[in-house]
């Protein structure tokens, strides 16, 4: 008999695990969402000790939300209002601040100080000197800016936003240019992380190093990659866009982000933190995916969960998600299978996806013929790119009557068309959106290449040999979809 005492068994009503999964999927509650995933994994029967090696924490800690979900169930998950005094400076008054600074710094102003915008505001200048360190607006230090600090922080504002890779070498760095991105304060990501702001004042210092529950925690609030996080908590240097949410540990590794570079990868590739790949079946994969696209593309307008959901049932292998080893998302992969009669249409429409709906779906593997339309495909980094890469093509060469099927791919322009340029593909569309304008980088345009001759290109250059070998390793090596 084993020694100790009788692990406390969960029993989930229906009802009880639906409201788990959705939490679990929770971005924007991470510490919610965590202890979610915690339950559920307890409800699976499994001892504390596993778990805890699961979640990389402590068996007590795994046992202390066993007991609090046992005695109040839902309620126990939830944190109760923190007490303290109602703040006194208002939503607006930060608004207005900050809308001053970025109107003085885009005219480059001399004058733009703490001094003048708690002038202009009417509050004191230790006021507008806290919101502009929460907000990384302007060094906190000078009351008085002189024209070329400014032109330089000016400069720094653009170079934000062009999507490019930046080199950072601390995790405070990135947290700064985080919040800068998204307008949000230190008290605010902190609150999300439940860490106090002070914490993360010394992160951001670079006085203190994470822990890893906040590591986890941090990942899941701001979608920043595991392994970013943990390389630049120990002091390693990586490049990352905050745009594209992607990341390289040398300039040379972001080279092969090309897609014709990454057909040279070959034995090259890291699988080892790719823990598994699935179905794009579930809600909160589903919401996972649209809420990356529509922030990587910057648009609102997506695609239904029902279309998802169909297309998985009829492409099973080109529609997965991909986590890591810590169970974060890093990487997915959409395509959506219709007719050519929907496609023609499709090209004529202004808003295509308003179009697209669950009926414009097709089996094309019954009709023998019709249109493999990539809709969207994410990845972290080179080895989930290079996955992805051969998977997708390694599925196409297997599709018989090749000549009777349409490729097309919408994705990111300056990523792809030189390549597609090269095996022969046409560009039949660019989206015009007044934000994927201001990003050119990331302009979604559709190319559209007959499947026949992607298969004689990859033949003739000899990629598909090692299409073959690479699929049968990965396979191999890494966990099937499931």
């Amino acid at each position: 008999m084993p020694a100790g005492r009788p692990l406390a068994t969960i029993d989930l009503s229906p009802e009880e695990k639906k409201v788990l999964e959705e939490w679990a999927c929770k971005r924007t509650m991470p510490k919610l969402a965590f202890r979610a995933r915690l339950i559920l994994a307890c409800s699976e029967g499994k001892e504390n000790i596993n778990i805890a090696k699961v979640f990389h924490i402590s068996q007590s800690t795994v046992g202390k939300w066993r007991s609090r979900f046992i005695k109040l169930r839902l309620d126990g998950l939830t944190d109760k209002p923190r007490t303290g005094a109602p703040r006194k400076i208002t939503d607006e008054d930060i608004k207005e601040v900050i809308a001053k600074t970025n109107k003085l710094i885009e005219a480059q102003a001399p004058c733009l100080s703490t001094r003048f915008i708690a002038t202009e505001c009417g509050l004191t200048q230790s006021t507008v000197s806290r919101i502009w360190r929460s907000y990384a607006l302007c060094p906190a230090h000078s009351q008085k800016v002189k024209h070329s600090k400014t032109t330089g922080l000016h400069e720094r504002f653009n170079n934000l936003e062009n999507g490019n890779f930046k080199f950072y070498k601390s995790l405070g760095s990135l947290i700064k240019d985080y919040r800068q991105r998204h307008g949000i304060n230190q008290e605010t990501l902190a609150k999300t992380i439940d860490i106090s702001t002070r914490e993360l004042q010394r992160w951001e210092s670079n006085q203190r190093r994470a822990h890893m529950n906040n590591l986890h925690d941090l990942s899941e609030a701001t979608g920043i990659p595991m392994q970013v996080c943990l390389a630049l908590n120990a002091d390693q240097p990586i490049w990352y866009s905050l745009r594209e949410r992607r990341f390289a540990y040398s300039s040379i590794e972001i080279s092969n982000f090309n897609i014709e570079n990454l057909l040279k990868l070959s034995e090259q590739s890291n699988l080892s933190n790719i823990e598994r790949y699935e179905y794009i079946s579930k809600d909160k994969h589903i919401n996972l995916i649209l809420k990356s696209h529509g922030d990587i593309y910057g648009t609102e307008r997506l695609l239904s969960k029902e279309v998802l959901k169909k297309a998985n049932k009829i492409l099973g292998d080109l529609n997965y998600i991909a986590f890591d080893c810590w169970g974060h998302y890093v990487g997915h992969l959409v395509c959506l299978p219709m007719s050519f009669k929907v496609y023609n249409q499709l090209k004529k429409e202004k808003r295509w996806k308003d179009y697209l709906t669950v009926d414009k779906i097709s089996d094309i593997t019954d009709l023998q013929e019709g249109v493999f339309f990539f809709y969207s495909a994410f990845m972290t980094n080179v080895s989930i790119a290079y996955t992805q890469l051969i998977r997708s093509a390694w599925y196409l060469t297997k599709v018989k009557q090749k000549e009777k099927y349409l490729v097309v791919y919408n994705m990111a322009a300056k990523e792809v068309k030189e390549f597609f340029s090269n095996f022969g593909a046409t560009m039949v569309s660019c989206s015009t959106g007044r934000v994927e304008q201001a990003n050119a980088q990331l302009v979604p345009a559709m190319f559209e290449i007959k499947l026949d001759v992607i298969a004689q290109q990859l033949e003739k250059s000899g990629v598909l040999k090692q299409i073959t070998k690479e699929q049968n390793r990965i396979t191999t090596d890494s966990q099937e979809i499931g």
